[in-house]
């Protein structure tokens, strides 16, 4: 006589636990805590079912991809590709939120939280503080942020932003520059806070950090506020002979500015900025590249790490961008 399949439901009476919880077991989803997977194994291997055929062709969970603005998306495009071209290789899904309108991001995390069992990747330009935390905190489901972080309630990838603003100042004062200037992004976000102190503290090393040279950081209309940094920066008794800017357009907006004053970059001003966005390869921009790529397959490798419970606590990895040199930066004037 044939033998009798053995179904999910089979396993689920012997183990008193419901038919999705068995099926999530068996795949290893990260909502199942381990002492329960061990015990549907058991089970199921004692019912004479082989684990590996069951739980064959499954995927270890799902990934979903909360991104709580368009412009978010645009930006790092790259690094979402990344990240589902590596669940294809590491065996999970992915699948897009996107924000509903006027959505906060405590809102939307509870709502995709709310249909999913996997884990939540969060890509959103607003600050993150004690609120979002302690909803994370609260929540069943995994969080991994996105170039953001809050401490140790939940998983993050991001840019390497302090080793970034020392990179920028050791490039600066390499070449020979003493008169530096930073115009700092928004402070509420964490990788801009940290850039203006890892470019700061490279500066105080080398005994060259001026504060009157740190502009108040990015606000209102961000061409408007450019000008007028970079007006307060010409004026004063002795100029800067190096700008650093905290992305690309203001560093494009800070060259147009000064060349309206028929200043000449970088033979009297170098300007770097940040974010290699393409649209400022053709002025040859010196830059940090952002590194989307790594971005995403950091992302993917700690979801896969989560559903296989390699992992546990929050975790934080931050990968470094790379300088990319170009014609828009040079030695310091000799006068």
């Amino acid at each position: 006589m044939r033998k009798k399949k053995v179904t999910l439901k089979d396993i689920a009476a012997k183990t008193d636990l419901s038919v999705a919880t068995v099926s999530r077991a068996l795949r290893n989803n990260a909502s199942v805590s381990e002492s329960t997977r061990q015990h549907v194994f058991r089970v199921a291997q004692n019912l004479g079912v082989a684990t590996h055929e069951i739980s064959k062709g499954g995927k270890l969970g799902k990934v979903s991809i909360l991104i709580l603005d368009s412009g978010w998306g645009a930006f790092f495009e790259k690094c979402m590709r990344e990240v589902v071209r590596q669940s294809k290789k590491r065996n999970f899904e992915v699948e897009f939120h996107r924000s509903e309108r006027y959505e906060s991001v405590c809102d939307g995390l509870t709502r995709v939280a709310n249909q999913t069992e996997g884990v939540v990747v969060l890509g959103t330009w607003d600050a993150l503080g004690e609120e979002e935390a302690d909803l994370i905190n609260a929540l069943q489901v995994p969080t991994i942020l996105v170039n953001r972080y809050i401490g140790a309630c939940a998983n993050a990838v991001t840019l390497d932003d302090f080793g970034t603003g020392l990179a920028a100042a050791r490039y600066l004062v390499g070449l020979g520059h003493k008169r530096i200037a930073y115009l700092p992004g928004i402070q509420s976000s964490s990788s801009m806070r940290d850039r203006m102190l890892g470019f700061r503290t490279g500066l105080e090393k080398n005994g060259l950090f001026n504060p009157e040279l740190f502009t108040e950081p990015l606000h209102g209309n961000i061409l408007v506020w450019t000008c007028n940094c970079v007006e307060q920066l010409m004026s004063l008794p002795q100029p800067p002979t190096a700008i650093w800017t905290c992305n690309d357009i203001v560093a494009s907006a800070v060259i147009v500015s000064l060349k309206t004053q028929g200043i000449n970059i970088p033979e009297q001003v170098s300007v770097i900025g940040h974010d290699r966005l393409p649209q400022t390869h053709n002025i040859g921009l010196t830059t940090f590249d952002h590194r989307f790529t790594e971005l995403g397959y950091n992302i993917a490798m700690l979801a896969e790490g989560i559903f296989k419970k390699e992992l546990s606590g929050g975790v934080h990895i931050s990968v470094m961008p790379e300088l990319i040199e170009g014609n828009t930066t040079g030695p310091v004037p000799m006068y």
